[in-house]
């Protein structure tokens, strides 16, 4: 039955993968001469159902939102393990409990920045923020209990922004950990991003701790070494790992234009060339997770173009590879 149960999920991954935009398309939509150019490129492609004839920057995000809606739904019927695939949407609930959380200290209504995604769901997180935390799962229940804590004791909202990214990558290291694909993933991306957050503290005037990450290689004792120049230190200290250009060419980048925008493609880029390795697998978890991982580069993309196209700002040699 598990052998069959891969199969399936495999067979149908093949075939969604067909309608994945492909490196001609995403050229056509960068070439584009106006917004609506881009627009009637996109519409030949699943996004386009959701779309109108001529969307604004709301009617983009939406359709995007609803594809990738579509697609978890998709997932969540055809994962052999749904408790994995149903983690990678985790970073929707850290979002959607940002904003909920918000709004109860500001009194805003922010209900407008949520999105329909997430493991938890924006209702349920609602709801356990209002006092029912059998509306949650009893982990998510208790990160909300602490960032409520964090709040009365702190009085600071970027305290609980930080704690609850904290939390994030310590539940996705800790639910990837029997995934070795995932993990060394997931172990990438958060030195990646761990370099990135310690160069902005530095600018910010952030505690780096504040933002450090778990589930990667870089102790958080070894940035405590960093005295001076951070971007010579971690090209040095990274010479000889798998993402060592990623750090030389991007953070080079970073001294020269005070910009962290090419190391941000370049991590993407990285990531994205090893998580293409999931099609190498068959009778496994990880070509669904590569095909989750392929929408979500895509979408990112789309709303990148169709954004930046209507807001008239150059896109070329800014926008990351996608799924090929």
């Amino acid at each position: 039955m598990t052998g069959s149960k891969y199969a399936y999920a495999f067979g149908r991954i093949k075939a969604l993968e067909v309608g994945l935009i492909d490196a001609s398309q995403l050229k056509r939509m960068i070439d584009a001469r106006t917004a609506q150019d881009a627009v009637k490129i996109v519409a030949e492609t699943p996004y386009g159902s959701y779309l109108s004839e001529n969307p604004d920057i709301p009617d983009i995000e939406r359709a995007i939102l609803q594809e990738l809606e579509r697609t978890y739904q998709i997932i969540a019927k055809i994962s052999p393990d749904k408790a994995i695939t149903d983690l990678l949407q985790l970073k929707y609930d850290i979002h959607n409990l940002k904003i909920i959380l918000k709004s109860q200290i500001t009194g805003h209504d922010l209900s407008h920045l949520l999105v329909p995604l997430g493991r938890e769901g924006p209702v349920a997180l609602r709801a356990a923020c209002d006092g029912d935390m059998k509306a949650v799962s009893p982990e998510i229940a208790h990160v909300i209990q602490k960032s409520l804590s964090l709040y009365q004791e702190s009085g600071d909202f970027q305290k609980v922004q930080f704690f609850l990214d904290r939390e994030h990558s310590r539940l996705l290291s800790e639910g990837l950990a029997t995934t070795p694909f995932l993990q060394k993933y997931s172990a990438y991306a958060v030195d990646l991003e761990n370099i990135r957050n310690f160069i902005r503290a530095e600018k910010m005037g952030i505690k780096f701790a504040e933002v450090f990450l778990s589930g990667g290689t870089l102790a958080l004792a070894s940035f405590s070494e960093i005295k001076d120049q951070a971007a010579d230190y971690f090209m040095e200290s990274t010479r000889n790992s798998d993402f060592a250009s990623v750090v030389h060419e991007g953070l080079t980048a970073y001294q020269e234009t005070g910009s962290l925008a090419r190391y941000e493609t370049l991590v993407d880029n990285f990531l994205m060339e090893y998580m293409k390795k999931a099609k190498t697998y068959s009778l496994s978890l990880e070509p669904v997770i590569g095909y989750l991982f392929a929408k979500e580069r895509e979408a990112k993309v789309v709303r990148q173009i169709l954004i930046s196209k209507m807001k008239g700002i150059e896109v070329t040699g800014r926008v990351s590879d996608v799924y090929e």
